[in-house]
C-alpha cells in the first residue's frame, strides 16, 4: 500500500539562498520496520524572494534629456529576473511632455544587480511650470526568485525651462527718473510679460516680485520718514 505525505513550503518575502532540509521516517509501530536505504529523501527549497526596487522615490530632470530610473536587486541575484513596469502622466502628458508606452519591462540578467528604464523626455515651446509623470514598479514576471521591494514608484519631475512665469519690469521703461514733490505719491505701474523665450505669449505660473527702496548716493536720508 502507498500512503503521501504532503509537505508545504510556506511563502515568505526575505531575501534568501537556497535553504535544504530532509524528511526521516522513523519510529515505525506494528511490527514493521524501515528499509533502510530507502528511510530519508532530501528537499531543496529554491532560493527567492530577491527584492528589487528603486534606488531613489523622486527624480527631476530638464526637456530634452532623458529621465534615467535606476532599479536595483537586493540578495543574490540567483537568475535572470524581468521587471514590469508602468508609466502614468500626472501634470505630464504622454507623447507631449515626454515618449514611453504605457506598460514597459527590463530585465536584470542572472548575476546582475541593477538596470535602469530610460524615458526621452520632449523639449516642447510651451510656457509651463514644472511638471510630474510616475514609473511604477508592478510586478516581476513569472519565473522570477524576486519580490517587489521599496520604493517600487518613482516621481520624475520635469523643471520648468520656458519662462512660464514671465518677464518682470515697470510698465513705462522709457522713463527711468521720475520727480515727484514732497507731500505727494506717486503710482508706479509693475507689468508682466508673459511671453516665453519662444513667443508663445502663454504666461500659466503663479510668481511673487520683491522690491526696495535703496538711496541714490545717500542724499536719501530715511526711506520710512522721506
Amino acid at each position: 500500500t502507498v500512503q503521501t505525505l504532503v509537505l508545504l513550503v510556506l511563502p515568505d518575502f526575505l531575501s534568501e539562498a537556497a535553504e535544504e532540509l530532509v524528511i526521516v521516517l522513523d519510529m515505525v509501530q506494528g511490527g514493521a520496520r524501515i528499509n533502510a536505504s530507502a528511510a530519508q529523501v532530501a528537499v531543496v527549497v529554491a532560493a527567492n524572494d530577491d527584492s528589487v526596487a528603486f534606488d531613489q522615490p523622486a527624480l527631476t530632470v530638464t526637456e530634452g534629456e532623458d529621465a534615467v530610473l535606476s532599479i536595483t536587486r537586493v540578495g543574490h541575484a540567483l537568475g535572470a529576473v524581468t521587471v514590469e513596469y508602468r508609466v502614468v502622466g500626472g501634470t505630464a502628458d504622454r507623447n507631449i511632455d515626454f515618449t514611453s508606452a504605457a506598460t514597459g519591462s527590463v530585465q536584470l540578467g542572472a548575476n546582475a544587480m541593477s538596470t535602469t528604464i530610460r524615458i526621452p523626455i520632449i523639449d516642447d515651446t510651451a510656457a509651463e511650470g514644472d511638471e510630474t509623470f510616475t514609473v511604477e514598479i508592478t510586478a516581476i514576471a513569472a519565473g522570477g526568485n524576486a519580490v517587489v521591494g521599496a520604493p517600487s514608484t518613482a516621481i520624475v519631475t520635469i523643471a520648468s525651462n520656458d519662462g512660464a512665469s514671465g518677464v518682470f519690469g515697470f510698465a513705462d521703461a522709457s522713463t527711468t527718473v521720475r520727480t515727484i514733490p514732497e507731500g505727494s505719491s506717486h503710482t508706479f505701474v509693475v507689468a508682466r510679460n508673459l511671453t516665453d523665450i519662444f513667443g508663445t505669449g502663454i504666461g500659466l505660473v503663479p510668481a511673487t516680485l520683491a522690491w526696495e527702496v535703496v538711496s541714490l548716493g545717500n542724499t536719501l536720508r530715511d526711506p520710512a520718514t522721506e
